[in-house]
């Protein structure tokens, strides 16, 4: 189960010619305010990402009209360079997408303890 979460999380940097100001900028026309309740599902979402954008970090998921077929969040830090800014990522499964999973592997674990445990009895 480890293996399976530590595949999935992923962390990586990329340096941008950007200067930290204009990367912000750019992720705010993309980023929308995080969404608590999708009250109309089939409604073409205004913004590629929601989130959150600050100056020096931002916490994004990607938006989709239906179901989320990428249940990723992307967190990462903004540092300036000399030449532009440095963006450390970490992306991340959904907390209720890695719930879910720890959940069914659990689930599979105490079906085979109980299986393993009645048979032993006969």
């Amino acid at each position: 189960m480890r293996r399976q979460l530590s595949r999935m999380i992923r962390e990586f940097e990329i340096d941008s010619p950007l200067g930290p100001n204009e990367a912000i900028v750019a992720l705010l026309r993309r980023v929308g305010p995080p969404r608590r309740i999708n009250l109309i599902p089939f409604r073409k979402p205004k913004h590629e990402y929601e989130g959150e954008v600050s100056h020096e970090a931002f916490k994004i998921m990607r938006v989709s009209r239906l179901v989320q077929k990428n249940h990723t969040v992307i967190i990462a830090n903004l540092s300036p360079t000399g030449a532009g800014t440095r963006v450390s990522i970490l992306v991340r499964p959904a907390v209720w997408s890695a719930a879910i999973i720890a959940i069914f592997a659990l689930t599979s674990v105490l079906v085979a303890v109980g299986t393993l445990v009645a048979n032993a009895a006969k």
